[in-house]
């Protein structure tokens, strides 16, 4: 539950990426990669904040202001799953 305040513009607000990396992904791993990196390079380009939630059996999670991600840090996520 939430309550809405105030007066802003819909749009272009933050990005939350959660990604599943467990056991029952298995044959699905390149399709949730292409998945994420297409987000990511939406929200590099908007220069949108971005949040992505790894999630297995422990969590890691990214942060990203305005969409300031490297291209050896999409590398480097695109290749640690």
């Amino acid at each position: 539950m939430f309550k809405h305040e105030g007066n802003a513009e819909a749009g272009l607000g933050p990005m939350v990426i959660c990604v599943d990396e467990s056991g029952s992904m298995s044959h699905r791993q390149e399709e949730a990669k292409a998945y994420c990196l297409s987000l990511l390079l939406k929200a590099k380009k908007q220069k949108r904040d971005v949040a992505i939630i790894r999630f297995d059996d422990q969590t890691l999670t990214h942060t990203y202001n305005r969409g300031e991600i490297s291209a050896s840090e999409l590398v480097q996520f695109t290749t640690s799953f």
